[in-house]
């Protein structure tokens, strides 16, 4: 039996130091997801502590048909879709590198620094990052959601369908509108930064 069964069979007997360890493994997974849908790190945090608190009340629920991150993610994404139904629309917070926001999202540092990119390159590189960041942000909740799930975290079809409880068709269609905005507002974008 690997690690995490065993921690989830401890959590499911009321064994908090074997919960503790399961959010030491996946509190980073679901800030970043609750932050992406949300734009807002506050609220992110928010998500963060509900999504595990509820998790530890359900524990005894959680069968393994499904991986672990999956149900917590159904968790979280639930909780997302429940702030952002009493947010008022077109509410965007702009975001202040000075914040501290970023120390919590976890970046792969495992490459290690390409000293023959120029600073120029660099430089067009983070601007390329924000104009991405803020397509992302522009695109509708619903198919920002999917993409998210399914493009920047990496889960597959199915488990986005599972998380959302979406068809997997209809996440294949909204995933192809997301990409699709995406693709016009970055050209859009692009043009804009070229002429």
């Amino acid at each position: 039996m690997n690690e995490e069964k065993t921690l989830i069979l401890r959590s499911q007997q009321h064994d908090f130091e074997a919960f503790s360890k399961l959010v030491s493994l996946y509190e980073n997974m679901v800030f970043n997801l609750a932050y992406r849908l949300l734009n807002n790190a506050e609220d992110a945090e928010d998500v963060l502590q509900e999504t595990f608190l509820n998790a530890f009340k359900s524990i005894k629920n959680f069968r393994s048909e499904a991986k672990f991150s999956t149900w917590l993610y159904r968790i979280a994404y639930n909780l997302c879709l429940a702030k952002l139904k009493y947010r008022p629309k077109h509410n965007y917070n702009s975001i202040d590198i000075q914040d501290g926001v970023f120390e919590k999202i976890q970046v792969n540092t495992n490459h290690l620094h390409d000293w023959s990119v120029s600073p120029e390159d660099n430089l067009l590189t983070k601007e390329l990052s924000a104009i991405l960041e803020k397509a992302i942000l522009d695109l509708p909740q619903q198919n920002r959601a999917v993409f998210v799930l399914r493009d920047v975290e990496g889960y597959t079809t199915q488990e986005v369908s599972d998380i959302t409880s979406l068809s997997v068709s209809a996440v294949k269609s909204r995933l192809h509108r997301a990409r699709l905005m995406l693709r016009g507002q970055l050209s859009e974008a692009l043009k804009a930064r070229v002429s």
